[in-house]
């Protein structure tokens, strides 16, 4: 029972990205404020490293997840392509 509230919380979080990064991927550019996507991605890449070193899999996909879809965003947002 444990696993299928992990396996719940894991796909509902992931999937509350997917509208953003779907923009971020059609427009190459994105408007979340740096700051946010910093931290975001200090505290995803902080709580990767904790669920690898406590053996959690389903937290570890998670924050894997969220970290590479903030990197993304953060990319898009230092590194925007221009409309001509």
């Amino acid at each position: 029972m444990m696993n299928f509230f992990g396996l719940l919380g894991l796909c509902c979080i992931a999937a509350a990205w997917i509208p953003q990064t779907l923009k971020t991927l059609q427009e190459k550019r994105c408007d979340i404020r740096t700051s946010f996507l910093v931290l975001y991605i200090i505290g995803s890449v902080s709580l990767t490293v904790y669920s690898i070193l406590n053996f959690d899999l389903v937290f570890l996909l998670l924050n894997l997840l969220a970290t590479l879809q903030s990197i993304m965003n953060f990319y898009y947002r230092l590194f925007p392509k221009l409309n001509p």
